[in-house]
């Protein structure tokens, strides 16, 4: 009864390892590009953080000066209606809310102030205007009532230069 005929006393629930390598071996490569995966995660995050050094501010648009400008939110208007800051400028807006409703400020809808309530004051950074455009609140109808600020671009500010006269000119 104890004979082994053959070398078939090998308990049947032992998995022989697989053909062109083991198991630990997998474990390794798949240790490996989880690591290599990673690696490019962070790389890709800090670009995206970091940015280029190149001159440019967001989205590859010329950085330019601040302009601070600001603007009150009343009851379905805004005030006032129309700025006009110089093209490639950086464009921050303190906005205050004056009504007795909610209101916010947004740059073509998306990016602004939050919902602020009466009273409340929040400034919001539009970035870098190089082309009219538009800001409104997003309160449903508030728009459609005229809640609109106008943002119109002018010539960009020259660069200033100092030039001497000759003496006694």
């Amino acid at each position: 009864m104890g004979n082994v005929v053959g070398g078939q006393g090998a308990s049947p629930a032992s998995p022989s390892p697989p053909e062109g390598g083991t198991a630990a071996s997998e474990g390794l490569i798949a240790a490996a590009a989880v690591g290599a995966v990673l690696a490019l995660a962070f790389a890709l995050v800090a670009l995206v953080v970091a940015g280029d050094d190149d001159g440019e501010g967001s989205a590859g648009q010329p950085t330019g000066p601040v302009e601070t400008v600001a603007v009150e939110l009343g009851d379905l208007f805004v005030e006032p209606d129309r700025v006009e800051i110089p093209s490639g400028s950086h464009l921050q807006v303190e906005v205050a809310n004056g009504g007795e409703l909610q209101h916010d400020l947004t740059l073509q809808g998306e990016t602004g102030t939050d919902r602020l309530e009466p009273g409340e004051t929040q400034t919001a950074d539009f970035g870098v205007i190089d082309e009219d455009t538009q800001a409104w609140c997003t309160v449903p109808g508030h728009k459609e009532a005229g809640m609109l600020l106008d943002i119109v671009v002018t010539e960009p500010v020259p660069e200033t230069t100092t030039t001497t006269a000759p003496a006694g000119a």
